[in-house]
């Protein structure tokens, strides 16, 4: 068990001094090449360093606090499912800051304010087997440091990291953990007290949207193409439940479980390119938009693809999200040959740019918001936004297996 205090990786300017190469032959790799045994016990032993080596000090980096820039980039680390990780990025210069351990299978998202980072997580006392333990924890943003945990029911859904399994309330009152056992349900647990409040079953339907306007109400989607909204009271028992049906078709055209927010209205797209809409408020939602992608005879076999493949640009309503050409029934993972900007209140595809191979996209919300992508393969690059895309950075090996990119 982690105790308070305790923190990920924060790295600051540091210089490493390397111990010598010692050969086969008890030699030491110096500057000017191998020099023999005898001799570099004669140099070692005279070095100051030899006779009293310093005391090295370790210490934790506060970071700045997060202005909506810092990126982190969830890692799936499919070769080693167990020890799934989360690298902290500044997302104005693409250095990197630290990382945070998320277990197995593990989900992460941010506070509204940015300041507490929450992981929810999986551990067995084996390793991959024995006693489990579901978990959320809770590290300060600054230090990347451990604060709290709470111990959950040991039913949450083992997945890839999208953000919709593990959502914060519209004012951080609750936070929303999705279980799967495989029957579906949420785990309510207050913010405040780091206590479980509730569970409440969602049968057939996945996912976490929470109203943007209301604190104790949130949205699920369902297998049979609508969707439902829970309303909780102040302990987090639920009051109200409507369920509204076939807003999409679960068969021959089913929605991604990335969702975006505009205007205080869900944004989804389905796999066919087709942009729904939804109101979430007053309790019982409503589409207020449904409208496609594909605009002109020669993007008729485009399709969009990844794993956070799209985001939105709150206050503009731009939507950017990767599409690719040939597209076909399974190939709603495929990465990108392109991505598209679309105007939600025009409802008309404004640009195109050819970026090859992004699977996760995010957009900061800032006045002159900047795009970011990253690879199957792990190259992390930041776009200014115009008439074309305007490379501001990027930032190699970011992730091993890249699932998301996780920004406020």
């Amino acid at each position: 068990m982690r105790k308070p205090g305790e923190a990920g990786l924060a790295f600051g300017p540091a210089i490493a001094t390397l111990p010598p190469c010692y050969g086969a032959n008890g030699g030491v790799m110096g500057q000017g090449g191998w020099i023999s045994g005898a001799v570099a016990a004669l140099i070692m032993a005279a070095s100051p360093a030899a006779r009293a080596q310093d005391a090295e000090t370790a210490t934790i980096r506060t970071l700045p606090p997060d202005d909506g820039h810092r990126l982190y980039v969830t890692d799936f680390t499919q070769d080693h499912l167990v020890d799934s990780r989360a690298t902290v990025v500044d997302g104005k210069t693409l250095r990197y800051l630290g990382n945070l351990p998320m277990g197995n299978f593990g989900s992460m998202n941010l506070s509204r304010d940015r300041a507490r980072i929450f992981i929810a997580t999986t551990y067995y006392d084996r390793g991959s087997r024995g006693h489990r333990a579901d978990i959320v924890e809770e590290y300060a943003a600054t230090t990347l440091g451990f604060t709290r945990e709470v111990v959950l029911p040991s039913k949450r859904a083992l997945a890839a990291s999208y953000t919709e399994y593990l959502q914060p309330s519209a004012h951080d009152r609750f936070l929303l953990v999705q279980n799967a056992t495989p029957a579906s349900s949420v785990t309510i647990v207050d913010e405040a007290s780091f206590k479980v409040l509730s569970e409440l079953p969602t049968a057939g339907c996945f996912g976490l949207y929470p109203d943007p306007s209301d604190d104790a109400r949130f949205s699920t989607l369902c297998g049979d193409g609508g969707i439902v909204t829970i309303t909780l009271d102040a302990a987090g028992h639920e009051t109200a439940r409507a369920h509204i049906g076939k807003l999409f078709d679960p068969v021959a055209d089913p929605v991604f479980i990335t969702g975006g927010i505009w205007g205080g209205k869900l944004v989804l797209v389905s796999f066919q390119g087709v942009v729904h809409v939804i109101d979430l408020a007053g309790g019982t939602p409503r589409q207020t938009a449904v409208w496609s992608l594909i605009q002109s005879p020669a993007a008729q076999a485009w399709r969009p693809g990844g794993y956070q493949l799209f985001s939105v640009h709150a206050a503009s309503g731009q939507l950017f999200i990767g599409m690719h050409p040939h597209g076909f029934d399974g190939s709603h993972k495929a990465p990108s040959a392109e991505i598209w900007q679309a105007d939600l209140a025009s409802r008309k595809v404004t640009h195109r740019f050819a970026l090859h191979g992004a699977l996760a996209v995010t957009v900061s919300q800032d006045a002159t918001p900047t795009l970011y992508t990253i690879t199957y393969d792990g190259l992390l690059q930041a776009w200014g936004l115009g008439d074309k895309l305007a490379p501001k950075g990027k930032m190699r090996q970011a992730a091993e297996m890249p699932n998301a990119l996780v920004l406020r």
